[in-house]
């Protein structure tokens, strides 16, 4: 009787325990998906990528600009003015 419940228990133990599913991964692969899932980095990249444009703005500024504006109306028909 001993035998059938210390053998039941062990099967009991050993049908509910499933293999984890796991992932070989090398070391870098292991580092890239550790930092996609920081969050801390990920905002210093975001603040990183910020300066860099406030910086392409700056140095933009002291570049001249062109500006070029036309405008072609066109009127058809009788003019007429009024005289006061």
């Amino acid at each position: 009787m001993k035998k059938l419940l210390l053998l039941s228990c062990l099967l009991a133990a050993f049908s509910n325990s499933q293999a984890q599913d796991t992932l070989l991964l090398t070391f870098e692969e292991a580092v890239e998906i550790g930092l996609q899932r920081n969050q801390t980095y990920q905002v210093q990249l975001n603040e990183q990528d910020l300066l860099k444009r406030e910086k392409q703005a700056a140095t933009a500024a002291f570049f001249p600009s062109v500006n070029i504006n036309n405008s072609f109306s066109q009127q058809s028909g009788q003019q007429s003015q009024l005289v006061e």
